[in-house]
């Protein structure tokens, strides 16, 4: 009897050990879509406490008493599936939770994050100062404008304004947060606050305002151009940091402080793809449509899907938390 009860104790720690594993592995990942936690500084717009997060499932726990009879060892091997059946139940919830997000990112959510009212403030205020460095150097220009320019230009130019400490803080905390904390689960392409676009490996697509990355970025641009025609143009190539700061800033501002609802519809500085190759295309004289979902229906599209040769980044089931994009060329 001593033998069956050894026997006994080790599936039962085995089975409790295999169920925690799961636990902590699946409640970890739930954990970084949690927005709502302590430690971020933006939990909050003004006045407004953010609802709580949902509580994170937790599998059953199997336990087996160290006197249970012979027969309940037989069958602890039946046992084992319920475990793995309790993991992809929940496994399917996050799935279903994150495409929720995809096709309703322009919507305020449960759990979103916001900036506080002095966070609003200084945002407000930086984003000004970016606007007036872009409107001094250029457009084309500013595409590829790295941080430490950015600064020299608005300490040395008094129609533009140096940024103060408060703001310089902000534009950090912005970068190197982890945007996971927003929902935004694609990966960091730019480690460096200060990284530089350099000149010599990109080149200025005529007619555009844009840049390209030289070689296969530029080269399947020109591919795509050749099998649809001219009604097909670059509508954004490479970003800088600085860039992606102006676009995603001016998400903020046009979703009224949320964080979280601005990262699904634009990445985060540092996490753009466009700054390692990807670039957008549209339809010629299709203006602002051809950053919608109204881009699948034009004839550019129809003919990039005819030809098989169009490469989506932000697929319709995508699950990084981010809008379908069909205009968005993945490169990388």
């Amino acid at each position: 009897m001593k033998k069956d009860t050894e026997i006994t104790l080790s599936r039962r720690r085995f089975l409790e050990y295999a169920t925690t594993l799961s636990a902590v592995a699946l409640g970890s990942s739930y954990s970084m879509f949690n927005n709502n936690s302590s430690h971020s500084p933006m939990n909050h717009i003004a006045g407004t406490e953010v609802p709580p997060s949902p509580a994170i499932l937790t599998p059953k726990t199997i336990t087996l008493e160290t006197n249970a009879p012979e027969t309940i060892i037989r069958q602890s091997d039946e046992q084992v599936p319920e475990v793995v059946d309790v993991t992809e139940a929940i496994e399917k919830a996050e799935r279903q939770r994150m495409l929720e997000k995809v096709q309703r990112f322009d919507e305020d959510l449960e759990g979103d994050l916001w900036l506080s009212e002095q966070e609003w403030l200084l945002l407000q205020s930086a984003h000004s100062k970016i606007e007036r460095v872009k409107n001094y150097v250029g457009y084309g220009h500013f595409n590829i404008l790295s941080f430490d320019e950015m600064l020299k230009y608005a300490k040395s130019v008094t129609s533009i304004g140096a940024f103060d400490k408060q703001e310089l803080v902000l534009l950090e905390a912005n970068f190197y947060r982890d945007a996971a904390d927003l929902g935004f689960m694609g990966q960091k392409v730019v480690d460096n606050l200060t990284n530089q676009v350099k000149k010599t490996n990109v080149s200025k697509i005529p007619g555009s305002g844009h840049y390209l990355f030289k070689g296969e970025s530029e080269e399947y641009l020109k591919a795509l151009q050749k099998k649809i025609g001219d009604d097909l143009i670059l509508t954004s190539g490479v970003r800088s940091v600085v860039k992606q700061y102006q676009l995603y800033f001016q998400k903020v501002i046009d979703r009224k402080g949320n964080l979280s609802r601005a990262s699904r519809s634009l990445a985060p500085p540092g996490y753009s793809f466009h700054a390692s190759g990807d670039f957008d295309v549209g339809q010629r004289d299709y203006g602002k449509l051809n950053f919608t979902a109204q881009f699948e229906k034009s004839e550019v599209y129809k003919r990039l899907a005819d030809e098989g040769v169009i490469r989506i980044r932000y697929t319709a089931d995508n699950l990084l938390g981010v809008r379908y994009e069909p205009w968005h060329i993945r490169m990388v």
